[in-house]
């Protein structure tokens, strides 16, 4: 089957980490102010990965919706 999901047009790479709760309870502790929580050093995310406080299958999910607006970002 095919799927589709629509990523409205005001969603910015650096709001997409709000409708993550484990995300956002770790919002701020990273090393960068900014972090889109993907390439970036000293991520918090990537320590909650790590421990097992947020799954991988979610945030591959993550990762290919922030690809996505990353993507958008730079044809506009």
């Amino acid at each position: 089957g095919f799927f589709f999901f629509f990523l409205p047009q005001e969603l910015t790479p650096q709001d997409l980490a709000a409708y993550y709760p484990e995300i956002a309870e770790v919002q701020g502790k990273c090393r960068f102010d900014g972090c889109c929580h993907y390439k970036e050093p000293d991520c918090a995310v990537k320590e909650l990965l790590a421990t097992g406080g947020f799954s991988k299958e979610r945030y591959e999910r993550y990762l290919m919706l922030l690809t996505e607006l990353l993507e958008r970002e730079e044809r506009y």
